[in-house]
């Protein structure tokens, strides 16, 4: 059984540290970079900013996708300065 928490205590959270979403990357460990995968991580990344509230991005620390993710979305601050 899962459990889940109330909506009332996750907008608490959410507003007493500031943040609406968070989504998390975590892939695989080797990946092949192409522009096409690129694009589609960015898309979908602007979004989650743009269209699901997204403002804090989590990254694993041991893929060639999570860095991949990691650099995108430091690309994307530069011109959505309010994500972290």
């Amino acid at each position: 059984m899962q459990i889940k928490p109330s909506s009332i205590k996750i907008k608490a959270l959410q507003r007493r540290i500031g943040v609406k979403m968070v989504a998390c990357f975590i892939g695989h460990r080797t990946i092949t970079v192409t522009n096409e995968l690129c694009e589609r991580i960015r898309t979908t990344v602007l979004a989650l900013i743009d269209n699901q509230g997204a403002d804090t991005f989590l990254f694993g620390s041991r893929s060639q996708f999570d860095e991949l993710c990691l650099k995108i979305v430091t690309e994307i601050k530069e011109i959505r300065p309010n994500i972290r």
